[in-house]
């Protein structure tokens, strides 16, 4: 290397130096390339996954993601999805939860208000007042019955309230229904 002459030694360093410019010109660009598809790749299914916890965060619980990648970003999905169809569940839990105490305050209040009604209007004969009476204070005191039991619920939920086990007789409850049926 030393006996070499210089002119020799910068053609090889030219040589090498140009070698080494086509090897850059060619990995930056299929570097770029490869960089773009691999990072697409794992950044559309972020994409899908943050529309559709944005879509589910305004109520529309049905949506779910088709993506079948078998690693990380793939169990994410999966994992997305079953979240998403819990809190579908859940929903659809909460309106019928929603229906049946509608439904359960509208008994007693419809039963309230038709007594009143008759008790008013002299359907009722006035011997009877006191008997239909405490109809109507059975009916305010199951109403205030449900509205605490809507209250306890709430705590339990929030987990500021201990559940208490005791003994219950049905049958009490059932003859009390069958007695206020016959009326």
């Amino acid at each position: 290397f030393l006996h070499t002459p210089v002119p020799e030694i910068r053609k090889a360093r030219s040589t090498v130096f140009k070698l080494f410019m086509y090897s850059v010109g060619f990995a930056v660009p299929v570097s770029i390339v490869l960089i773009y598809f691999f990072s697409s790749r794992i950044s559309r299914p972020l994409k899908q996954i943050n529309n559709a916890a944005r879509i589910i965060a305004s109520g529309e619980f049905g949506k779910r993601l088709d993506i079948s990648s078998h690693d990380e970003i793939g169990a994410l999905a999966g994992s997305f999805n079953q979240m998403a169809a819990a809190l579908q569940n859940i929903e659809e839990m909460r309106r019928g939860f929603i229906a049946n105490i509608s439904h359960e305050l509208r008994t007693p209040m419809t039963s309230i208000m038709g007594f009143i009604e008759a008790i008013l209007d002299g359907t009722i004969p006035s011997e009877k007042h006191r008997d239909y009476l405490m109809i109507v204070k059975d009916e305010i005191g199951r109403l205030n019955r449900l509205a605490n039991d809507l209250l306890d619920l709430a705590k339990i939920e929030a987990g500021e309230a201990n559940l208490v086990f005791k003994d219950f007789d049905i049958n009490e409850l059932i003859r009390i229904c069958i007695i206020k049926l016959e009326r």
